[in-house]
């Protein structure tokens, strides 16, 4: 089963897949394991990386809207396994989303050069 952001059943599967949605395994009427869904770049949460995603990033960093939960895993782009809860998101995520918004990398999931 399909459940969106706010935990409710999805029964149109025409509608967009964003970050936060959840997949569960259900048997019998029994839950037997479960996955969130993380779209990398997809902050906001409404199934499109764009400006909005950034403005979120930035914001973040500037501690004005502090990322949650695990929208914090759809924002930290370079995935820094040395880095924290309290420090995984920063300007190297932020510029990444804008080369990738401006068409300049074609994947998050590239590396991107000093």
């Amino acid at each position: 089963k399909v459940y969106n952001k706010d935990d409710e059943l999805v029964s149109d599967y025409d509608e967009l897949i964003t970050t936060g949605y959840t997949i569960k395994l259900v048997v019998d009427d029994q839950e037997l394991d479960s996955v969130r869904v993380i779209i990398r770049g997809d902050v906001d949460q409404d199934g499109y990386i764009d400006v909005s995603d950034k403005l979120a990033i930035k914001r973040h960093i500037l501690e004005i809207d502090v990322i949650t939960d695990y929208r914090l895993y759809a924002a930290d782009l370079d995935v820094d396994p040395e880095a924290t809860i309290e420090t995984m998101i920063d300007v190297s995520d932020n510029l990444k989303l804008a080369l990738y918004i401006l068409e300049k990398i074609e994947s998050l999931n590239e590396e991107v050069g000093d």
